[in-house]
């Protein structure tokens, strides 16, 4: 009973010491969502081209988007890589 009880105090010590540390690292990571403009295209269609389409749309038009500190922004370039879309923003 009692090498319980110690083990119940040290498993809440040092809960209570990494619960700040777990809350700080969290609280700091910046989402990396990317957001599709559906009012300029759908889904649907999006599915049905390739990449280098895509990436000419996304060249012309400015299809996709993401959110920071300053509000909505698009990205400035697009890039294919092994297969990969990628796409390129300024650091601001």
């Amino acid at each position: 009973m009692k090498i319980k009880k110690q083990l119940f105090k040290l498993l809440l010590t040092t809960s209570i010491v990494s619960l700040p540390t777990i809350a700080l690292s969290c609280s700091q990571t910046l989402k990396k969502d990317i957001y599709l403009d559906i009012q300029k295209i759908s889904r649907v269609f999006l599915n049905r081209l390739t990449l280098s389409q895509i990436a000419s749309i996304e060249k012309d038009n400015n299809i996709f988007y993401h959110f920071d500190k300053e509000g909505k922004h698009n990205f400035d370039d697009v890039k294919i890589e092994k297969g990969k879309l990628y796409l390129l923003k300024k650091d601001r």
